[in-house]
């Protein structure tokens, strides 16, 4: 079965790839995404897997770092909250528990980001 992630193409030749399901969860973090793309997923409460990539850059801007982590919290359990943590990792720091739900990984090296949500 194909896959149909949301695509978001941010500043600077930034792109954000959002799965829709847990099972497209595992597969864009897992299967889709490359060892040096970040992945960024609203903390402590259910969501998409959002994943950062460049062709050619290893790391983020700030301001792209942030509005990856807007998506993550619009497409979460914490979609209404003003303000929002977001964990960020390297995609080569994820790992998947044997036997795991889909969509659970673990992180073994991550950092924390509060980011405001921006209402339209």
């Amino acid at each position: 079965m194909k896959m149909d992630y949301r695509q978001f193409e941010l500043d600077e030749g930034w792109v954000a790839t959002v799965g829709r399901s847990d099972r497209e969860n595992d597969e864009l973090s897992f299967k889709v995404a490359f060892p040096q793309d970040y992945w960024l997923h609203a903390k402590g409460c259910p969501g998409s897997h959002v994943i950062l990539h460049h062709l050619q850059e290893n790391e983020a801007p700030k301001a792209v770092l942030e509005a990856a982590a807007r998506l993550a919290l619009q497409f979460s359990k914490a979609k209404n909250a003003k303000k929002g943590a977001v964990s960020v990792a390297k995609v080569s720091d994820l790992a998947k528990a044997k036997g795991a739900p889909a969509g659970q990984v673990i992180l073994r090296k991550s950092k924390t980001i509060q980011v405001y949500v921006l209402k339209s």
